[in-house]
């Protein structure tokens, strides 16, 4: 059972909601008033390694804390948009606390690296 104010893994929702409640589940929510390096560490390990097989209906993860940087140098720093391009690869949203999701700038790849 996680601590409190601890970033949950898959097996632990999935053990916690049971089989019938998982397949029903679109939306996972998180809240916290500030996060530390550690937990911010453990929540990028939750949202990049997250098995979406025992959540079928899963479409999108909230977190109070998440915001959407401006410009093309917060944007290549930050962790958010690292994790929301992670998940958009399983086909999951991750939203700020007003419903705002990430939405992938054009990126330029070299002929060489294509």
């Amino acid at each position: 059972m996680p601590r409190a104010h601890s970033v949950p893994n898959s097996q632990t929702l999935s053990t916690k909601v049971g089989p019938k409640g998982i397949s029903n589940a679109n939306l996972i929510s998180f809240s916290s008033n500030s996060m530390k390096p550690a937990q911010r560490s453990s929540l990028g390990r939750f949202l990049t390694s997250l098995d979406v097989a025992p959540f079928p209906a899963l479409r999108q993860i909230e977190h109070a804390d998440c915001y959407w940087p401006i410009t093309e140098r917060d944007i290549s720093r930050s962790q958010w948009v690292r994790w929301a391009e992670s998940l958009l690869e399983r086909n999951i949203q991750l939203v700020d606390r007003k419903g705002t999701h990430w939405r992938p700038r054009l990126k330029y790849v070299p002929n060489s690296k294509r």
